[in-house]
């Protein structure tokens, strides 16, 4: 029995090794479900446009509003568009082009094991980032469409929509973790 057991545990050590990747950064399926799942789903939100694929300006249009409901009207949009911008051709891809949901993984991945490597603690980030990117979609519906190579223009100061917090629209995944605008 002994050896029997020996020889399971060999060959899922050497399962693990296999799935690995020399960069350090495995394939998915290693992190918990939940965290994956999560993944997913900010993915899915950043994906402005529903093709698969995460695009510049996605990225960009959708961090240019997160930081316009951080900072209001007079967040500098400039210094956000040249920061996700950077973030998008150093992490992403160097020439600009849409990048599909295993490059986006890999890079938040890093990004998370650099942050903590403590799964809950990254779950907890990751649960603040859906939340700030939902809160993104429900208050500025209409300008986060993105049109092919191009930012929408910011709405007039004092005229942003006004919303009640019960109006917001939280994703499934943060209601079914029972998580409100990225408390925990």
């Amino acid at each position: 029995m002994g050896n029997a057991f020996n020889t399971v545990v060999e060959h899922v050590l050497s399962d693990c090794r296999i799935t690995r990747r020399c960069d350090g950064y495995e394939e998915p399926g290693i992190r918990s479900e939940r965290l994956e799942g999560m993944m997913e789903e900010l993915f899915r939100l950043h994906d402005l446009n529903a093709n698969g694929t995460l695009e510049e300006v996605e990225l960009v249009k959708l961090n240019e509003k997160i930081a316009i409901l951080h900072r209001g009207v007079d967040a500098d949009r400039e210094s956000v568009r040249n920061r996700y911008r950077t973030i998008f051709r150093a992490e992403l891809d160097p020439e600009g082009e849409p990048v599909p949901y295993v490059t986006f993984r890999k890079y938040m991945f890093r990004m998370l094991d650099s942050l903590d490597p403590d799964e809950p603690t990254q779950a907890m980030i990751m649960d603040q980032f859906i939340a700030e990117a939902d809160l993104a979609l429900a208050a500025f519906p209409g300008s986060l469409k993105v049109r092919p190579g191009t930012l929408a223009a910011l709405p007039a100061k004092g005229s942003l929509p006004q919303f009640k917090a019960s109006e917001v629209v939280i994703s499934p995944t943060t209601m079914a973790m029972g998580v409100k605008y990225g408390g925990g």
